[in-house]
């Protein structure tokens, strides 16, 4: 992710990676001038991360969201600005360094929006094939739509959430209510021309990295490739048809539950080893003491 070129097919985009601190228990300030570009099919899992780790992890890891990059979405004026009247409070008392600075609020809001369309995507993935399928399939569908947050992030702002009218039946309306949330945090992705290595190439890219991950997510979504972890139940994108459990939470690690999965499979079979091999001496000694009886 440190490197200055974008990979071999072309996706690219900038976002600051730096350090950070909480300030008021309201905004995230970044430190640093750092810029790398972002390598979107090296961070295939990046909306299922969001969602999932830790939020002082996450921006370790990859830094701030890039809310004064983020498509600037015509919803919520007076969040807004109640938001930019606070943020210039915070320049004239912290400096230069809050221009960067991002409402813990409007993360929360996109980590609860990523987060549901993870779910509903996996549920809308389900097997329907038999009635009981299909039944359970709808059940599922209208959990996961009354569990929609009653407000989500949507690129620079927060606004209500919408969903789809009860003409449609479970699966449909999820579905719809899906469409709804991706399409307006999707106004920041780009796509364009650009002529390298002696042809003309498609590059795609966002200057915020939020608006990178709900393209990411989007391609989730459409692409047949999220999954649910067999461990913790969480969904995730799949880079590999042999991979069951998330994968790991940084570059070089191995799955947590995976590793915890194995762990209880072990223990597993060693209390049922222990147990046979109780029963197999509980039977051994009855089958002397008849002999010795006799």
């Amino acid at each position: 992710m440190g490197t200055k070129k974008p990979n071999a097919s072309g996706e690219r985009g900038l976002w600051r990676v730096k350090q950070f601190r909480l300030v008021n228990e309201r905004w995230y300030f970044f430190d640093g001038e750092e810029q790398r570009i972002y390598r979107p099919m090296d961070c295939v899992n990046l909306p299922a991360q969001f969602a999932a780790m830790p939020l002082d992890l996450f921006l370790a890891t990859y830094g701030n969201l890039g809310r004064l990059y983020a498509n600037d979405v015509d919803e919520n004026r007076a969040w807004k600005e109640d938001t930019k009247a606070e943020r210039d409070d915070l320049i004239e008392e912290q400096g230069l360094s809050a221009i960067w600075a991002e409402p813990v609020e409007w993360i929360e809001a996109h980590r609860a929006g990523v987060s549901w369309c993870l779910r509903a995507g996996a549920v809308l993935s389900m097997p329907s094939e038999t009635r009981r399928e299909s039944n359970e399939r709808d059940q599922r569908c209208d959990e996961i739509r009354l569990a929609l947050p009653l407000e989500m992030g949507f690129g620079n702002t927060i606004s209500v959430s919408l969903s789809a009218g009860s003409k449609f039946d479970p699966v449909k309306r999820l579905g719809k209510t899906l469409e709804f949330a991706l399409i307006r945090n999707l106004g920041g992705v780009r796509r364009w021309p650009e002529f390298r290595d002696g042809g003309l190439r498609t590059t795609w890219g966002a200057m915020a990295l939020i608006d990178m991950i709900y393209s990411l997510l989007a391609d989730a979504l459409t692409g047949e490739r999220l999954r649910i972890c067999e461990h913790c139940a969480k969904p995730f994108v799949q880079t590999d048809l042999r991979q069951r459990f998330c994968p790991p939470l940084r570059v070089g690690a191995k799955s947590t539950c995976m590793n915890t999965a194995l762990v209880r499979r072990k223990r597993a079979t060693a209390a049922l080893r222990a147990k046979a091999g109780t029963k197999k001496k509980g039977i051994e000694r009855e089958a002397a003491r008849s002999k010795h009886g006799k």
